[in-house]
């Protein structure tokens, strides 16, 4: 749920400015909050059960700029495995922004 209102206030804000498509893919390229909600989709689709994630919020998760529109985004989810038993798995994640193609590339996933 918090990821999806993270994601439309990105939306919203993005296409409510007058920012050119330059100065919108420099931003994105930067933002440790667009670096943390794609984290977390990344992450949810690799989930048995996707629909039962509760994401580490901000405060529990640690985002790193690493540069060159690269980011590292570490937290935790909880959703339940195929045994329907809930579990807690930390994830590390390694995502790039590509400005040329507006959108978001995923380097690397452990969990």
């Amino acid at each position: 749920m918090r990821t999806a209102f993270a994601l439309c206030a990105i939306v919203a804000l993005t296409n409510c400015s007058s920012e050119t498509p330059e100065e919108r893919a420099a931003r994105n390229c930067q933002s440790e909050l667009s670096a943390f909600s794609m984290a977390q989709a990344f992450t949810k689709r690799r989930l048995k059960s996707p629909k039962t994630a509760d994401f580490s919020g901000w405060n529990d998760s640690v985002v790193v700029y690493q540069g060159d529109c690269i980011h590292t985004v570490q937290g935790w989810v909880d959703a339940q495995n195929s045994f329907g038993a809930s579990v807690r798995t930390h994830y590390v994640a390694k995502l790039e922004y590509l400005k040329d193609e507006d959108k978001w590339h995923l380097h690397s996933l452990n969990m």
